[in-house]
């Protein structure tokens, strides 16, 4: 099965954590989860939503996008959320032409507007390869 999740879903709908969302109460019944997490810098996040501005609740979310640092608290909740639930099997990318596998601080300076610098050679590595 394939879940498409927002990760803004919580902060829209005024929940304090992703534990609080019952569309994430399959990943309990799973018993094996594997993740991919996209990022890219808010920058470009806030151009994709401002062509959906039309739609309901976006008001809201204008000033969510337009802060990196509020970007960056949700991205963390929700990595230190899928290493709770995904543990080693949750994967980070940049959501441009490389497809850049990502550590959690690389994502968060993406997200901030960084680069996407990719993995050293032995964390890209997947468990058990050498």
């Amino acid at each position: 099965m394939v879940l498409h999740y927002d990760t803004m879903r919580p902060f829209k709908r005024g929940w304090s954590s992703f534990a609080n969302d019952a569309a994430l109460e399959i990943t309990a019944e799973a018993d094996a989860i594997s993740a991919i997490t996209l990022v890219c810098p808010s920058t470009e996040l806030r151009c994709r939503m401002e062509a959906r501005w039309h739609r309901a609740g976006t008001p809201l979310l204008h000033g969510a996008y337009g802060n990196p640092s509020l970007l960056r608290h949700w991205h963390e909740a929700w990595i230190t959320h899928m290493h709770q639930v995904a543990g080693h099997r949750h994967r980070i990318i940049a959501a441009d032409p490389s497809y850049t596998e990502l550590t959690p601080d690389r994502a968060a300076e993406l997200i901030e507007g960084g680069e996407a610098l990719p993995l050293q050679q032995s964390s890209a590595a997947p468990s058990g390869s050498s």
